[in-house]
């Protein structure tokens, strides 16, 4: 009667371990799949956009020529979503403000008020109204936003204007 028990207590047992040994199985092989997926997202492959964008880079680096390096430049731009950034606004750039110096600055222009264009011109360019000389408003290769890049054309024609006008001194 002993071995009978001892034997039927072995079987249980064994077959208690048994059952136990395939749940840590199928937890270990659980575990290492979700591990895997896991590494993939830590450890990712480089997608097609991203091996163009270093070699973009690459390129750019090793550019022979300024139509060349600017070339590359503007891909590079256009991968990196450029043209949409460009046209939408952002908190780091008062566009509203922005406009309305450059009207105040237009409108003095139009009525050749040289005195009035100077010190208007000077204050905007030293303050930088609206966020124009943000650097994060110049984080792409071929520009900024259209308006930054108007208002500066825009300022640079009255600066030669000024420059060339006969109503200032040449020594200042």
């Amino acid at each position: 009667i002993f071995f009978r028990v001892f034997f039927c207590a072995y079987d249980w047992c064994r077959s208690v371990l048994m059952i136990l040994r395939l749940l840590l199985t199928a937890f270990i092989r659980i575990f290492s799949v979700l591990y895997e997926i896991f590494l993939s997202f830590l450890i990712r492959t480089p997608s097609e956009t991203d091996r163009l964008r270093v070699r973009l880079e690459r390129e750019l680096e090793t550019a022979a020529s300024y139509e060349d390096w600017k070339g590359t430049a503007r891909r590079l731009d256009e991968l990196n979503g450029f043209g949409e950034w460009r046209e939408q606004s952002n908190e780091y750039f008062d566009a509203e403000l922005a406009r309305q110096r450059l009207e105040t600055l237009k409108a003095l222009h139009a009525a050749d008020n040289v005195w009035g264009l100077m010190h208007h011109l000077r204050a905007d360019l030293h303050r930088g109204i609206g966020g124009v000389w943000n650097p994060k408003m110049h984080l792409y290769h071929t520009g900024s936003k259209r308006f930054i890049e108007e208002y500066l054309e825009d300022v640079e024609k009255m600066l030669h204007h000024l420059l060339h006008h006969p109503q200032i001194p040449s020594k200042e």
